[in-house]
């Protein structure tokens, strides 16, 4: 927390600083509020951020990413296989579970930018922190041999580590082998150790292991190392083509350390760049989750004739299955765990897979994990806010409690990736745009109850922007040869449910944003701004530019105002009273990338990667700078709703209020003597919930699951003052983590986060 809290201040002095020094026609004064004054009132819909996948003694450990907010280390629960339940979450808010590793009853989790910590999972639903160990070097890969791990890092080399005493690890040997890029690492029964780094495949004799010492390396003509595992005295190494995406394996005898060399070669599919990739011995099987390949898996039974059979994600179409691509592999007892990360591709899922392999010639999915995909825009009315998720759609999330929003409607899109990453509401329609989807138009008369009712697809573009003004829907986006390299469309949409095109207008380049205002649309581009002339909306015409030569990101216009963001991290104010001749105001450096603005009245909110910013620019020439609220999980974009700033990062919706004063802030602090307790915690199957009132009021109490649905209604009626306990049997659902939520008359609230456990 102190050094998360000192970063920040750090930040946002440089971030006044840049301002006073690289634009002194801008005076900023001091942020009239203190940090304290900011807190998150509420999230729901959390996606995954899977980056590793482990079994080990029946569960099955999961590496989240930086998504902290259901936890980015999971323990998941396979009693039930088809559906894997979450029985035990940690949470590393800020940094990247990354890399998974075990050994009896001991769990190695690397974690970037923190190091890494070590659990005691012998009850593997009550995990414990044993160990830990805070490094600067950014873990790749780490491997039990031993009383010792083996520590393969991107900075400092290879790190061995004594964890015989986990709550005191001994470092023997730091350093010693320092290349940069160890993307992974193996360790032989004779002890020799295997690093892949790109180019080549070095080998280390760490017999002796506070001195390790170098014994050979292998090269291949035109072909790279990425991965590595070890089986005995042989190595099977994951190799991709220099020049072409073309993957395979490399087996390498290393049972004559004098005499280490590659008896095999198998290389007949594609494989992503690390860390996209990996690879694991089960038995008599090798299996390589091979990025975009899906999973491969080899007989290993004569070392020196690997035989594939079977390759599973071959051939399938795209779209919409682009996402069946593996990039993590876990196997036990029969079954292989597989997992598809979002952030391997703007067009691939998050998911788990469950596969039976009794069969290794022919895998079946039996079971999954799935989380909603990542969140990219949200918007809303009044006590309702809809957040856009890329492949999961539209989620209509209940926030008149915003302590604990409650998702009550999820709509998807047909067969379409990647969409969903701009949305507006009015007059009780949504419009949805992003990706391959030119727009949809959802009726949300009936937030609760989401109705689709047109869906533009076309698939293969790159759908950036999306305006409304009176009866004109206006859709900006890009694409390569031989389409146009970008372009605007307007519909008519004065009957929502029947749009009409009323032009295509070729822009000549990549398109991200678009304002309307009168009769002029400005359209954020590769150049900076331009300025069409939409009077007659059947004839386009561009008539100016602002051109700054880099590329605008998003634009917004009120009155003879306009203001925009470039990715270079620059903010800019345009004079527009006369459209034709756009004067500027200010350019302002920002600290970060700024994704998405917002302008009410005198208030900007500029919403960059990592902060939103609040300012108040009644006079354009003076930006004050109001408040700052710090993101930990990647800004994709905001709304303001009534006295609400709604947010969605890669990892979540979140609902903030909004001071009378401007002020962004945690609102309504609970009376210090409402209450609730739930016993015993974690519970299984059943338990008490006890509350604890001051005054004589009208109470319901639910349990709600991560992704803020209710599960059971415990309670909904009139209770007096004190403190009294209501049952919680929770017999009927699976193992995982649930919020109880007690609601009063008059509007207190106060939330728990539970275990339940089977």
């Amino acid at each position: 927390m102190q050094r998360t809290t000192i970063l920040f201040l750090l930040t946002i002095t440089l971030f006044i600083l840049s301002i006073l020094f690289a634009s002194p026609s801008i005076a900023v004064k001091p942020p009239a509020h203190s940090i304290s004054d900011i807190g998150l009132l509420g999230s729901a819909v959390f996606p995954g951020d899977f980056y590793d996948v482990l079994y080990h003694d029946g569960y099955l450990y999961l590496a989240d990413g930086r998504q902290s907010y259901s936890g980015n280390l999971k323990v998941l629960d396979l009693t039930d296989l088809s559906s894997p339940q979450v029985v035990a979450t940690d949470d590393f808010p800020g940094d990247t579970v990354y890399r998974l590793a075990a050994e009896g009853d001991i769990l190695s989790v690397a974690i970037h930018g923190y190091g890494m910590v070590l659990y005691d999972i012998s009850d593997p639903e009550n995990m414990e922190r044993v160990g830990e160990m805070p490094t600067g070097n950014i873990i790749n890969d780490v491997v039990f041999h031993g009383d010792l791990l083996y520590v393969f890092g991107q900075t400092v080399g290879l790190t061995i580590i004594d964890y015989s005493i986990p709550g005191d690890l001994q470092i023997i040997s730091d350093g010693v082998i320092p290349f940069g890029n160890n993307y992974a690492g193996a360790v032989s029964d004779n002890e020799i150790v295997a690093i892949p780094t790109g180019s080549r495949i070095s080998f280390y004799d760490v017999s002796t292991p506070e001195l390790p010492v170098e014994l050979s390396y292998l090269s291949l003509d035109q072909r790279n190392f990425y991965e590595v595992v070890a089986d005995g005295n042989m190595f099977y190494a994951g190799t991709r083509s220099t020049f072409m995406n073309s993957g395979g394996v490399a087996v390498i005898d290393a049972s004559d350390t004098e005499n280490i060399h590659i008896i095999a070669q198998r290389t007949p599919f594609g494989a992503d760049f690390p860390p996209h990739v990996g690879m694991l011995i089960d038995g008599d099987l090798l299996f390589y989750a091979a990025g975009q390949t899906g999973l491969v898996t080899y007989d290993i039974t004569d070392p020196a004739d690997p035989t594939q059979i079977s390759m599973f994600g071959e051939g399938m179409p795209y779209p919409p299955d682009v996402g069946t691509w593996q990039t993590r592999v876990a196997a036990g007892d029969g079954h292989v765990f597989t997992i598809m990360p979002d952030r391997q591709d703007w067009y691939t899922y998050n998911n788990l897979w469950v596969l039976d392999n009794s069969d290794p010639s022919n895998p079946e999915v039996i079971g999954e994990y799935d989380t909603p995909d990542y969140t990219s825009h949200v918007t809303g009315i009044g006590d309702y806010a809809f957040v856009a998720c890329e492949h999961d759609g539209i989620y209509s999330v209940d926030i008149s409690n915003p302590e604990l929003p409650e998702v009550v409607d999820n709509i998807t899109f047909s067969q379409l990736p990647f969409a969903g990453r701009q949305i507006l509401y009015e007059d009780e329609y949504l419009y949805v745009n992003g990706g391959g989807l030119s727009f949809a138009i959802i009726d949300a008369s009936d937030p609760a109850s989401l109705d689709m009712v047109v869906q533009n697809n076309t698939y293969m573009h790159r759908y950036t922007g999306l305006a409304k003004s009176d009866n004109l829907l206006a859709v900006t986006a890009w694409d390569a040869s031989p389409m146009p390299p970008g372009w605007m469309e307007i519909w008519d949409v004065a009957n929502p449910e029947n749009p009409q095109q009323v032009s295509f207008y070729e822009l000549g380049m990549r398109t991200e944003a678009i304002a309307i205002q009168d009769n002029f649309a400005y359209v954020a581009y590769l150049n900076g701004i331009g300025i069409v002339n939409i009077d007659n909306p059947a004839q386009p015409e561009l008539i100016t530019e602002y051109n700054t030569g880099i590329l605008a990101l998003d634009v917004i216009v009120q009155d003879d105002i306009a203001w925009f963001c470039d990715s270079m991290w620059n903010l800019y104010c345009l004079n527009i009273e006369q459209p034709t001749v756009p004067i500027l105001v200010s350019q302002i450096p920002l600290p970060d990338k700024a994704v998405d603005l917002i302008l009410q009245g005198d208030s900007l909110y500029v919403a960059t990667e990592s902060t939103v910013y609040l300012a108040d620019v009644s006079d354009p020439t003076d930006f004050v700078l109001l408040d700052t609220v710090p993101i930990d999980g990647n800004t994709q974009g905001i709304a303001i709703v009534d006295d609400r700033m709604l947010l969605s990062d890669r990892y979540g919706f979140h609902a903030y209020t909004i001071g009378t004063n401007g002020a962004v802030s945690l609102a309504g602090n609970l009376p210090n003597d409402f209450q609730i307790a739930t016993y015993p915690n974690p519970f299984n199957s059943s338990g008490s919930v006890q509350i604890t009132l001051p005054r004589q009021t009208h109470l319901t109490v639910d349990l709600f699951n991560t992704l803020g649905q209710r599960t059971l209604s415990l309670y909904n009626g009139p209770v007096n003052a004190g403190t009294f306990s209501i049952p919680l049997d929770a017999s009927g659902l699976s193992s995982g983590v649930f919020f109880v939520r007690a609601t009063t008359g008059d509007g207190g609230t106060a939330a728990q986060r539970v275990v339940l456990l089977k």
